[in-house]
C-alpha cells in the first residue's frame, strides 16, 4: 500500500541535499541496512574480501548477459526469471588483474581466495573460466538478502524525502518488496553497483573489512542514541554531526561480545581489529570496556572518516535516484 501523489523524477543532487542536510536522521537508516547485509555476507562467507569478488563477478555476468536489460521493456526481469537464466553462467577470458584493480586487491590475495571460493562452489575456476551457478542456496540468500534491505532503506527515504521536499510517492517495505521481485534483474544491478563503489571507498581507507564493519556498529550505536534522545538535533548537515556527537552525555558504547554477535565476526577476531581501532584513535574504550566512536574535533577519526562522507552521500544519492526513477 503506498500513498499516490504526483510522481516527480527523483534527481541526485536534491537527494543529495536532503542527506546532507540531516545527516545523522538519515545515515542511522543507511548504517542498519548496510550493516545487516554486510553481516549476512560475513555469515555466509566468513570473509567480506570473499563476499565483494562473488558480487563483482556476478556484475561482470551482468556486462555480457543482460546487454538489453535497460532497453529491452518486455524483458522478464523476475527473480525467478533471473535464476532460471543464470544458472550456470560464466565468465570468459577471466583475468585476476581484472578482480586485483576493481577491488583494490593485491593479485596474490585475489588468486587465494577465489581458490577458497572454489572449494565450496560458490565460484568454479576451470581454467580461464569462472562459472557460477546460482541455483545454489546461498546465492538466493545474497538476493532475499536485498530485497529486504533496498526496500526497508527506500521505503524509509520515501517517505522522509516526500515529507520533506512535497513530491514523489510514499512506497511501504512490502510494496517495493513485490516491485522489486517483479523486476529484480534492474534494481539488483543498480545494487551492484553502489556497493562496489562503497566497498572500494573503505578499502582504500581502511585496507580491512573486519575493521570497517566493527567501526560501523560503533558509529551507527553513537548515532542512534542522538536520535533517539535528540531527534531534532539529527537532523544537521554532515559537517556539524562530529560536534554533535562530542555533546552526548553518558552516551553508552557497545562491548566486545555484541559486536562479534551482531557482526558475525569471531570475538578473537573482534578484539585483535578493536586494537587496531583503538590504536589509530578511531574509537575509545570506557571504563566498562564499551566501545564508541571517537568525537574530537582533529581526532584521527575527523580527518578519516569525514573525508570519505561527502563521497559516501554522493553514491547514495545516485543509488536512491536511479532506483527510485526504475520503479514501474
Amino acid at each position: 500500500m503506498y500513498i499516490e501523489m504526483i510522481k516527480k523524477e527523483y534527481k541526485s543532487n536534491e537527494i543529495k541535499e536532503v542527506l546532507e542536510k540531516n545527516f545523522i536522521y538519515l545515515m542511522v537508516d543507511f548504517y542498519e541496512v548496510q550493516v545487516e547485509f554486510l553481516s549476512s555476507l560475513v555469515k555466509i562467507f566468513n570473509d567480506l574480501d570473499k563476499a565483494y569478488i562473488v558480487l563483482f563477478v556476478i556484475k561482470k555476468i551482468y556486462g555480457e548477459n543482460y546487454i538489453n536489460i535497460f532497453s529491452d521493456t518486455n524483458l522478464d526481469r523476475s527473480l525467478s526469471k533471473f535464476i532460471k537464466k543464470a544458472s550456470k553462467q560464466q565468465i570468459l577470458n577471466f583475468k585476476i588483474i581484472d578482480i586485483s584493480s576493481e577491488l583494490n586487491l593485491p593479485k596474490e590475495t585475489v588468486r587465494r581466495k577465489i581458490s577458497e571460493l572454489n572449494k565450496y562452489n560458490f565460484l568454479i575456476k576451470k581454467e580461464r573460466k569462472l562459472i557460477v551457478d546460482w541455483t545454489n542456496d546461498v546465492f538466493n540468500k545474497i538476493f532475499e538478502n536485498q530485497i529486504t534491505i533496498s526496500s526497508k532503506f527506500l521505503s524509509k527515504f520515501s517517505i522522509f524525502y516526500n515529507r520533506t521536499k512535497f513530491l514523489g510517492i510514499e512506497y511501504s517495505q512490502i510494496e517495493l518488496k513485490k516491485i522489486m521481485k517483479e523486476n529484480f534483474a534492474l534494481h539488483f544491478h543498480f545494487f551492484l553497483d553502489f556497493q562496489l563503489k562503497w566497498y572500494r571507498l573503505w578499502k582504500e581507507k581502511l585496507e580491512d573489512m573486519d575493521i570497517v564493519l566493527i567501526f560501523m556498529f560503533c558509529s551507527l550505536n553513537n548515532l542512534y542514541q542522538i536520535k533517539r534522545d535528540r531527534p531534532e538535533e539529527s537532523k544537521i548537515s554532515h559537517h556539524k554531526a562530529l560536534k554533535s556527537q562530542s555533546k552526548l552525555i553518558n552516551q553508552k558504547g557497545l562491548n566486545v561480545s555484541s559486536i562479534s554477535e551482531l557482526s558475525g565476526i569471531p570475538r578473537p577476531t573482534v578484539l585483535r581489529k578493536i586494537k587496531f581501532l583503538l590504536n589509530k584513535k578511531l574509537i575509545t574504550k570506557d571504563s566498562n570496556n564499551l566501545y564508541s566512536i571517537v568525537t574530537e574535533e582533529g581526532s584521527y577519526n575527523n580527518k578519516i572518516i569525514f573525508q570519505n562522507i561527502p563521497t559516501v552521500i554522493r553514491h547514495i544519492s545516485k543509488y536512491l535516484a536511479v532506483s527510485f526513477n526504475n520503479i514501474e
